[in-house]
């Protein structure tokens, strides 16, 4: 890496040797360390989380709480700035030509991208009905103490990053590709609202929306 500031990945994951590849492959050249928080992964989703150069894993069961897992990696990362992806999410070419651009900015201190939930991929297809689109994402920001997760809802499914007095912007033409829609069937979409309804009032129109491009 050059001298620009630093950037540390933060994610949270458990069992998702899948997709695990595919997101990190999409941020490895761009980003400093890897902090990764395991709940309890029984597959070889820790192995390969490991072989990425200047990675951290730290265990801690998973309780329910995603805020809580995700303010544990930003706890543990050394970076600059941060940058949090989901495990079944990758980044598009854009983000690397842009990014030690943005870093040694001081115009902002954090950035929504867009997020585009994938249902095809010859061509690329995705979800263009709301909520999903535009679906746009806190995921890169100044790294401070004081911007953590909210954490309020003891079993939110949902999280919001609090960042107090920050100036926030929306980082154009840089999307975060999500695959949830085009890895399970209407049948596992069902299964994972009913999973995410014992948890959350709040959760229950996830995932449907991606019927709506059939």
């Amino acid at each position: 890496m050059d001298a620009s500031p630093s950037l540390s990945l933060c994610m949270i994951f458990q069992n998702n040797a899948r997709t695990l590849r595919v997101a990190l492959d999409s941020v490895k050249d761009h980003v400093d360390e890897f902090v990764f928080v395991d709940g309890g992964s029984v597959d070889n989703t820790v192995e390969i989380a490991r072989s990425y150069r200047n990675s951290k894993v730290i265990s801690h069961p998973w309780d329910g709480n995603f805020a809580r897992q995700l303010n544990l990696a930003l706890d543990a990362a050394s970076g600059q700035w941060v940058l949090r992806l989901d495990s079944d999410e990758c980044l598009g070419v854009r983000f690397g030509a842009v990014v030690r651009n943005i870093l040694s900015s001081t115009d902002f201190d954090g950035y929504s991208l867009a997020r585009y939930w994938l249902v095809g991929t010859d061509p690329l297809r995705h979800v263009c009905s709301a909520p999903h689109y535009p679906d746009w994402q806190d995921r890169l920001w100044r790294h401070a103490p004081d911007v953590r997760y909210s954490a309020q809802r003891e079993l939110a499914i949902h999280t919001q990053l609090i960042a107090p007095s920050r100036r926030w912007a929306f980082l154009q033409g840089v999307n975060i590709f999500h695959f949830d829609l085009l890895l399970q069937s209407k049948e596992q979409r069902l299964a994972k609202i009913a999973r995410y309804d014992e948890v959350s009032r709040h959760a229950g129109a996830i995932l449907l929306a991606g019927d709506q491009t059939r």
